[in-house]
């Protein structure tokens, strides 16, 4: 004979007590010590007071980026009391950025926390910031947040063997600042999937060679920028600084073009070469880009 028995969280004992290879008492003192030891596990119990943080995620920034988080504060008991925001990291140690008590006591509040990415002096540096929340009978909870500062002074990793086509309608004349590797065709790429941040027009009759954009890529010519050892900072300083156009004419080999969009710089082209196939036709454009991530 089968006799099943079922502890209250739900687990099966199947025991054969033919030939009383177990007795019953025996099976009710095995089961009520199951019970017990059960009883004794500790169960996790739900905070009374909760913050949650905005963006979710983990975050990369340069040296003076700012990002912004945005905080809601829960408490089950008559108010929220007061919010710490400290960070972490290696360099500084543990630095207090807010250490607050609210004036308006309520259950629910929102509260906005703006944070600069510090200067570094070395290529990285990982920065842990961490929210506590605190309620009226001192309850606390808290999350964290990474962020991976990278040095404004790193130098720009380069893609090369970037290849253009001017006055050719047939060949990549384009391409978008995310992917300069994969330069595409104008008239094959659709207007919703794939956008001509650099453009070469192929109907232009001039025999000189335009970069232009089709969104709103501003350009700068700046031959004398240092493109070996350009940084982020650099980059922006020189984008800045600069007259910015929305095309580039006469383009030629060794030119050092700088490219953004408003007032945020997005990276640098170097023309290498400019030849004419004469096979194709057309002129060929060898490049090569330092993007800003």
């Amino acid at each position: 004979m089968k006799v099943y028995l079922t502890t209250d969280v739900g687990i099966p004992l199947l025991f054969l007590c033919k030939h009383d290879m177990i007795s019953l008492k025996k099976l009710f003192g095995i089961c009520i010590a199951f019970v017990v030891l059960v009883g004794c596990v500790e169960k996790p119990e739900l905070s009374n007071v909760v913050v949650l943080a905005t963006p979710k995620n983990d975050s990369a920034l340069y040296s003076y980026e700012k990002i912004r988080y945005r905080l809601r504060l829960f408490t089950i008991n008559e108010y929220v009391d007061g919010l710490t925001i400290s960070s972490l990291d290696l360099d500084r140690g543990t630095v207090i950025c807010i250490d607050t008590l609210f004036e308006l006591k309520k259950k629910e509040l929102e509260y906005d926390f703006i944070y600069t990415a510090p200067s570094i002096n070395r290529d990285e540096l990982e920065v842990e910031l961490s929210f506590i929340v605190k309620d009226n009978l001192g309850n606390t909870s808290g999350i964290k947040r990474e962020i991976k500062v990278r040095s404004r002074q790193q130098i720009l990793t380069e893609k090369n063997g970037i290849i253009l086509y001017a006055h050719n309608a047939y060949l990549p004349n384009c391409l978008s600042l995310s992917d300069v590797a994969q330069p595409f065709v104008a008239m094959y790429a659709p207007n919703d999937s794939m956008k001509a941040d650099i453009w070469l027009d192929p109907l232009d009759e001039h025999s000189s060679i335009t970069l232009e954009s089709k969104t709103e890529v501003k350009f700068v010519r700046h031959n004398d920028f240092n493109y070996s050892e350009a940084t982020a900072e650099s980059l922006q300083a020189a984008y800045l600084y600069s007259r910015r156009y929305d095309a580039i004419r006469n383009l030629a080999p060794n030119d050092i073009i700088i490219v953004g969009y408003e007032a945020q710089v997005k990276g640098v082209f170097f023309v290498h070469n400019i030849i004419y196939d004469t096979n194709l036709q057309c002129e060929c454009i060898q490049l090569s880009f330092k993007g800003v991530d």
